[in-house]
Order: structure tokens, then sequence, then C-alpha cells
């Protein structure tokens, strides 16, 4: 499905956008981020893998497909992509193979740049999460094509080294399939994480939040009162203010979300749309990494 959808978080009420011109094939499990007054989208599965990369102007209306020169990632399904300043991180994913590869992605040059850091590097995988917070690029879980993952990894931007980290105490279990995104809450900045599947042969689908202090660098569970979103994977979220919106996915038994009312936490995320594995962001000034 291609379609584009905005939910002004002033107005609480959806709009679909119908640009003129060439438009996106239709997909599923691609990746989305937003800089300045543009959403860019790279790859996913249509009727095959895709490798495309996509420009929409949120005040245009227009789409406009890049094509920067040189090396770029090959197409692929069920990576991450998350914003640093002016450059969008591309992680992992299933092309022909699961995959490990990094590459960063200068939005003002329009050009690739495979990473290749010394030393420990996650793992191959797909339907992982990844999100940036100051000089850190944060990437938790995924399936890596035997298991269900339940490691933290953080990428300096500046060093350009990966570091596993094992924060002590409670922490979430094994899931993929499930979103984080990064916020400003009561006592500075988290990441928050929702839902996913365990893999697990019963109750695999979740439906726990949790909150990893970026200072303290510990994991806590919040309990927010009041009704909860349905334990849910492949959904979406996006983190605007101090708010997080959620939208989709699928429950369990396959449910589709799609038609379920948009969930909303505070603190962190932001807006959505669905079929399945489908992309979501906050648009809104361009944040520097550092």
């Amino acid at each position: 499905m291609a379609q584009a959808v905005r939910l002004p978080p002033a107005d609480r009420h959806w709009e679909q956008l119908q640009p003129p011109g060439p438009v996106p094939a239709g997909r599923h499990g691609h990746c989305a981020g937003a800089a300045g007054r543009r959403m860019f989208v790279f790859g996913g599965r249509g009727a095959d893998l895709l490798g495309d990369l996509w420009s929409f102007d949120l005040e245009a209306h227009h789409w406009e497909q890049l094509r920067p020169p040189g090396p770029a990632p090959a197409a692929r399904q069920a990576h991450t992509a998350a914003m640093a300043g002016w450059r969008m991180l591309l992680f992992g994913g299933r092309g022909e193979d699961l995959l490990d590869d990094l590459w960063s992605f200068d939005l003002q040059a329009h050009r690739w740049e495979r990473l290749l850091p010394p030393g420990p590097a996650p793992a191959k995988r797909q339907h992982h999460s990844a999100a940036v917070a100051g000089q850190r690029l944060l990437l938790f879980g995924g399936y890596g094509g035997q298991d269900v993952l339940d490691d933290l990894w953080s990428f300096d931007l500046q060093a350009h080294r990966w570091e596993r980290l094992r924060p002590p105490g409670p922490a979430p279990m094994k899931r993929f399939g499930h979103t984080v995104a990064v916020a400003t809450g009561l006592f500075g900045r988290e990441m928050l994480l929702f839902g996913g599947d365990s893999g697990e042969p019963a109750n695999s689908v979740l439906d726990d939040l949790w909150s990893f202090d970026l200072q303290a660098q510990r994991w806590e569970k919040p309990r927010p009162p009041g009704p909860v979103p349905m334990k849910r994977f492949g959904h979406s979220a996006a983190a605007t203010g101090q708010r997080m919106l959620l939208f989709g996915g699928y429950g369990t038994g396959l449910r589709k979300l799609c038609g379920s009312p948009l969930c909303s936490c505070c603190p962190p995320l932001s807006p959505f749309f669905c079929e399945r594995e489908h992309s979501a962001l906050a648009v809104g000034e361009v944040e520097e990494a550092g």
C-alpha cells in the first residue's frame, strides 16, 4: 500500500495526502526518517525487495526519487533508519540474506557512505529497533535468523565504534517487531520501548513498556495508569515533545490493528499508518547530534 497520511498533533485528526506526480511503489518493511521539512523513505518489499530512496517535501507535498551516485545499500526490508542531524543512519535488515551493515546518508550532499567501525559489532538481524540520542545510535533486539535477540548496542557517532551495553537490573526480554523512540521525560532524555514478539511458543506478543534512562544507563518499567494499548508487533511509533503516539501493527493471532485507536503515552512518541510493518515519524526542527 502506497499511501501518505499525517496527524497534526494539535488537531488530532487524520489527513490523507494525495501528492501529484510519481510516488513510491506500495511496500512494507521499509524505513523512514524526517529532517527539516523532508521525509526520506528507503527500501522495503513490494512485489520484490526494494532499494530505492525517496524524498517527500512536507510543505509542497511532492515526492522525488533520489539517485545518489556511488555505492549504496543493497535492497532490503525489516531494517532501521535513525536520524542524526543531517544524516540518516541505516542498519541491518534482510536482503537476499540477513544483514549487519551500517550506512550513513548525507541528507544535504545526497551521498551514501558505508561505515566500517573496528571491533565488536551487532550480529546480523532484522525487525530490530534503533534510535539516536545525542552522539549515540542505540540498537535493541530483533531476529537473528536462529534466535530472537535482547542485546543493547550503542554506536558512538564521533568515534565510530560500537559498544555493547549491559545495564544492571531488570531489562526487556528478547523480542522483534517492537518500537523505540527517544523523547524528553521528567528527568531528562529517555528511550521508550513498547511491544513486539518474543518468539515464544505461547503468549509471544507483548504489551510491555520500558524506559531506558540515557544518563543513568539503566532500564525501568513504567506502569502508566488507565488503559494500555493491546499486545502488538509490527506497529510504529514516534516521539514529539513529551508524548508518544503509537499506531497499528499485528495483535495476537496476527489480527490487524490498523483500525484500532491511536494510543498516546506520556512521556514520549508520534504518528503513523498501517497495513503491515508501516512507518511513522514526528516532523519538526532538525536536532543536531551532540
